[in-house]
């Protein structure tokens, strides 16, 4: 048995990983959807739950809100990325483990990532559910099934060829066998339903609409964040998106998308600072005085000079090369 010592080490250590995962999270190293997005709350909450549910089985007459449970994987001793929702539905045929992942941003690798979470999400059931995993007795699987919600605007070649599988809504269904090891038989499988704006319907039409909607109004209003989010608020409720939900949540979901950032807006976000960065370190290695490189950054940038004189005062580490054009700011 570890003495007193050795308990305390791994509490100490058990807290500093912790500590650890909550800084990261917190600097948004860690997946950008974790737990505060609008997507899982939306979804915590039961009545758009049962919703979900129905739209995805609309033959489940029967399955009431009591029916689903919500299933959240955390890991507090490894920084891995958190599923955005998972439910367990009890139905008169038997147990049934939906996965669902949301991105904006198009990537096959989507696949890899739910196995790793049907892995996750099993464990922790058979584990909830007291299930000895060791055990000599087989263990009773629940059904699985797994979805991404894809809410960007520009629909992947992928998903629109004529040798894809595809359901009996003819949505897209995806294999991570074929993809990934060539459909060789006795290699690792996992097929997932693509649902887009294309082919969704009720709740996730709804919330797809909704994020691209997001995404516009961030573009259009750029740092300006709060009049995109209030533009977004108005036009969902206008266009009767989301509206129950965003009028009857308004405060907290203001909060989450104040720190909600989509990878399109992130990305190009990040290219404009760099921008920015290369024609501040430019305009002074020309030799030109603030006020010259103030005024070529509103223009350039179409941003305002306090915000302008605020990347002056940001202290950035030197680039090994300047471009120059004539003496000139590009």
């Amino acid at each position: 048995m570890a003495d007193d010592k050795e308990i305390e080490r791994l509490l100490q250590k058990i807290a500093q990983l912790e500590a650890q995962n909550a800084s990261l999270k917190q600097e948004g190293r860690i997946n950008r959807q974790a737990k505060n997005d609008v997507f899982q709350d939306l979804f915590s909450k039961k009545k758009y739950l049962h919703l979900l549910y129905k739209d995805i089985h609309p033959e489940d007459k029967d399955i009431t809100e009591a029916d689903l449970t919500l299933i959240t994987i955390e890991n507090i001793f490894t920084i891995k990325v958190f599923n955005d929702l998972g439910m367990l539905a009890r139905r008169k045929k038997g147990r049934l483990l939906i996965l669902i992942e949301s991105q904006s941003t198009w990537s096959i690798n989507i696949l890899f990532r739910l196995w790793e979470y049907v892995a996750d999400s099993l464990m922790n059931f058979f584990i909830n559910n007291g299930v000895n995993i060791y055990g000599s007795p087989k263990l009773d699987m629940p059904d699985i099934e797994c979805y991404i919600v894809y809410t960007g605007k520009r629909k992947p070649r992928i998903l629109s060829s004529d040798e894809i599988e595809r359901d009996v809504a003819g949505r897209p269904v995806l294999s991570l066998n074929k993809e990934f090891f060539g459909g060789e038989v006795g290699k690792p499988e996992l097929k997932a339903t693509v649902i887009d704006s294309g082919n969704g319907s009720g709740i996730l039409e709804e919330y797809i609409r909704f994020s691209q909607i997001f995404d516009e109004q961030m573009k259009i209003h750029g740092e300006d964040r709060a009049r995109g989010i209030a533009e977004t608020f108005r036009i969902c409720t206008q266009q009767d998106v989301l509206k129950e939900y965003l009028e009857g949540n308004r405060s907290e979901v203001e909060k989450i998308m104040m720190t909600m950032v989509s990878p399109e807006y992130l990305r190009e976000a990040e290219e404009k600072t760099e921008r920015i960065r290369g024609a501040v370190e430019m305009g002074r290695d020309l030799g030109h005085s603030d006020s010259d490189i103030i005024a070529s950054l509103v223009r350039r940038f179409h941003i305002t000079p306090e915000y302008a004189q605020n990347c002056l005062d940001t202290e950035w580490e030197p680039t090994e090369t300047y471009e120059k054009s004539g003496g000139v700011m590009v």
